[in-house]
């Protein structure tokens, strides 16, 4: 079990809203979601390697469904782990296109 403390915000089971959404806060469920899509999102550009499609994909197309997921991120967030997801896969964005391109 997790001992860490959280925010006010986050222990009741919300976070802030974000920019522009009304005003009213996330349910957990909602941030659960999100973070679903998000993933979902990645593993669509994992989805494209020649073994999946029986094709092989352009450069561009990865890069486009990896700008999908950077998109979809930067719109949630005000759910922390996505920014950090989407930081992370930019780090080995160029290692992660070359699996897809040559697998």
């Amino acid at each position: 079990m997790c001992s860490a403390v959280l925010p006010a915000s986050r222990a009741a089971g919300s976070s802030p809203a974000p920019p522009g959404s009304g005003g009213e806060p996330r349910s957990r469920g909602q941030e659960i979601l999100a973070a679903w899509i998000g993933k979902e999102k990645l593993r669509d550009v994992l989805n494209l390697r020649a073994r999946v499609t029986g094709s092989t994909p352009c450069e561009r197309e990865v890069r486009g469904q990896l700008f999908t997921f950077y998109d979809w991120c930067s719109r949630h967030d005000d759910i922390p782990e996505l920014p950090a997801l989407a930081r992370t896969i930019s780090r080995w964005e160029d290692e992660l296109a070359g699996a897809v391109l040559t697998e």
